[in-house]
């Protein structure tokens, strides 16, 4: 199975201090032919003004992955976790069994992000945080696993799901194999430049799902994009 998605064809708002574009139902966006993929149930790309944002609001078991494409924000919540998040990091938050936090742009430029929400595989667990740089905007020919449930991968954050996110940062003329996995699907969004996904072109912010299938990733161009690997 492989399900391209145009970003035109992404639920937007725009509420005047943030536009965003949803991948998946979210808020006054509802399609009832997407509600997700796997245990991936939201992924919002957010683009917040200068001095606006999030104010004080709770969540509760959903694991809540932020990734800053450019500028920064705040962040604050009711366990006591405290600090600026900037481009390039990301940022896990385990609402567990609840959390109530805020995420300002305090700085004089838009913040860009994206919002990713995995389902836990279980409920009403100790609420958690973590945040780490990986260095991955800058340096061509990398990718980094930045979350993901396996011990394997001491690196990177841990959440609670088998849901793994991979961030990638090519030069030109790239090839990588993401072999199938008995179980688990894939869900494959350009966040900049132009990607070969087997029969699919993704351009900027085009996304695909893929199940029971062999991945060849391409590109002839520099291409900046990210993998999400969940069971389903």
């Amino acid at each position: 199975m492989e399900n391209l998605y145009k970003n035109e064809s992404r639920g937007k708002v725009d509420i005047g201090w943030l536009k965003s574009a949803h991948s998946f139902s979210f808020g006054h966006y509802f399609d009832a032919n997407r509600m997700g993929f796997g245990q991936l149930r939201v992924l919002n790309d957010d683009f917040i003004e200068a001095h606006s944002g999030f104010s004080t609001h709770g969540h509760q078991n959903m694991e809540i992955i932020t990734i800053i494409l450019s500028g920064e924000i705040s962040h604050k919540d009711s366990e006591g976790n405290e600090g600026t998040i900037k481009e390039g990091e990301v940022q896990v938050m385990s609402a567990g069994a609840g959390i109530r936090h805020s995420e300002m742009n305090h700085s004089n430029n838009e913040t860009v992000l994206f919002q990713i929400w995995i389902m836990p595989r279980e409920n009403g667990t100790k609420p958690g945080y973590q945040q780490k740089d990986f260095k991955w905007m800058d340096a061509k020919g990398i990718h980094k696993i930045v979350t993901s449930d396996q011990d394997e991968h001491q690196d990177s954050l841990k959440i609670k799901q088998e849901a793994t996110l991979t961030l990638y940062n090519l030069g030109e003329n790239e090839e990588h194999v993401i072999k199938a996995k008995k179980g688990f699907g894939h869900f494959i969004i350009s966040i900049d430049g132009e990607l070969n996904v087997n029969n699919s072109k993704l351009s900027h912010r085009d996304a695909v799902e893929i199940v029971d299938s062999d991945i060849t990733l391409s590109n002839k161009s520099e291409v900046k994009y990210l993998v999400i690997e969940t069971i389903l």
